[in-house]
């Protein structure tokens, strides 16, 4: 989602999209799994999930075409 996100429009903000409540706990572990990997930093500043800021750490192709 975030690396689809900075290939379309580069050098703009990534709002954390929306999720249904079935999938919440599931979503937000593999963000907090991600940051722990500094995959992805989530600024967590807005009153919601939906305006919570995601920052990808590591270039965009490593993402795109990893590698095994």
């Amino acid at each position: 989602m975030v690396a689809q996100h900075m290939q379309r429009y580069p050098n703009t903000t990534c709002y954390l999209g929306h999720f249904t409540s079935s999938r919440q706990n599931v979503y937000l572990k593999a963000l907090e799994s991600l940051e722990e990997l500094k995959v992805l930093e989530v600024e967590r500043t807005g009153p919601l999930y939906k305006h919570w800021k995601i920052k990808l750490l590591v270039p965009i192709e490593e993402v795109l075409n990893p590698t095994c």
